[in-house]
């Protein structure tokens, strides 16, 4: 069953950090608590009303039963898209990997793969994140349409998806739905955003140019808030030109929450000088950094419409051939936190390109 989110949330700065200082205090408060109950409930001495149990005695030296605690296992589940060998990230999906074909490792060690199955068939939930910043005012109407096709096309049965806009805020347009309608009306509600207010009704911008793309933080709050009560494949797609002002989360702290929430990111990234005539493209090493560490794919689009329908056309072939491999992670790399990953995969003795996430979070529970 699909876990709903049921946020409905707009995240302006005045608000923006408190919320997240909160989500990252919370637990450490309930660790902090957890831990001084303990602590007193240690130090009360039995009463003659409530005598100490007694317990069973340790084996002796020497038994059969006499061992180290034997390290905990867990079934790890990563999805991944292989491609036919040579022709690199432009290559046709591969519809045919095996099991035998592929080879698993976590901080360096190798681990048992149980299996590995296509994964098409599974529900997905779609996240799309647009830049509605100044800079995106002439591409915008472009993305809009692009993103309405998108979903159009690669949504079935079971399928779910939600819209976000980022600028001097961030704004959830619409949550999780399978409502074509709901999500085509939340894309055409994203509007430019400045600090100095909207530019799209033929007023002039001020001098100098001004600030206002809270990227990371939209990427945080789609991956913590949205991503993680899902179940299954979570893939978000990022509409933007990289650039960050203002957010009080990191890249780090992005690709964090993506990866905690086990999702992948597309980023579609969208260049256009606008009204500045500056071509700013700082921001590409960051969104390839992160499209690559959480496998998902960057696709230098500029303001070319074609391009960008393209790039829609080749995330929604990944999603049709998507394997979902399955390995044991004994000892420590089923311990809590984040653990280097690395699928290498061939056949014929030919290494078989991969593209699967750099790394995954293992939980406490």
């Amino acid at each position: 069953m699909r876990k709903r989110s049921g946020f409905g949330w707009s995240i302006r700065p005045s608000v923006r950090r408190a919320q997240v200082r909160e989500n990252v205090m919370r637990p450490l408060l309930l660790i902090g608590v957890g831990l001084m109950v303990g602590r007193l409930c240690a130090q009360v001495a039995p009463s003659p009303e409530n005598p100490p149990s007694r317990q069973a005695p340790l084996p002796a030296s020497g038994s059969a039963f006499e061992s180290a605690p034997q390290p905990s296992s867990k079934q790890i589940h990563i999805f991944l898209v292989a491609r036919t060998a040579s022709r690199g990230n432009s290559a046709t999906p591969l519809p045919s990997l095996a099991q035998a074909d592929c080879k698993v490792t976590v901080d360096g060690n190798p681990q048992r793969v149980t299996g590995l199955t296509p994964s098409s068939n599974l529900p997905v939930t779609v996240g799309l994140l647009l830049d509605t910043s100044l800079d995106q005012q002439r591409v915008l109407p472009m993305e809009q349409q692009a993103a309405a096709a998108f979903l159009r096309g690669v949504l079935r049965p079971g399928d779910e998806a939600f819209v976000i806009s980022f600028d001097v805020t961030v704004d959830l347009l619409a949550d999780l739905t399978a409502n074509q309608t709901t999500l085509r009306t939340a894309l055409e509600s994203a509007r430019i955003n400045s600090p100095s207010g909207h530019y799209a009704n033929g007023t002039l911008p001020p001098l100098g140019r001004p600030k206002g793309a809270l990227l990371f933080d939209a990427l945080y709050l789609a991956s913590h808030e949205e991503m993680f009560h899902q179940d299954g494949r979570k893939v978000l797609i990022v509409l933007t030109e990289g650039r960050d002002d203002g957010s009080g989360n990191k890249l780090r702290q992005a690709l964090d929450a993506a990866q905690q929430a086990n999702t992948i990111v597309y980023v579609l990234f969208i260049s256009d000088p606008g009204i500045y005539g500056i071509l700013d493209e700082s921001g590409s090493a960051a969104m390839r950094k992160l499209a690559e560490a959480t496998g998902g794919r960057f696709f230098h689009i500029g303001k070319d419409g074609r391009k960008l329908q393209a790039a829609f056309v080749e995330i929604e072939k990944e999603l049709r051939a998507q394997y979902e491999i399955s390995f044991v992670a004994p000892g420590a790399p089923s311990g809590p936190g984040y653990h280097d990953l690395k699928i290498v995969c061939s056949q014929d003795s030919k290494a078989v390109p991969v593209q699967a996430q750099h790394r995954y979070h293992a939980s406490s529970r």
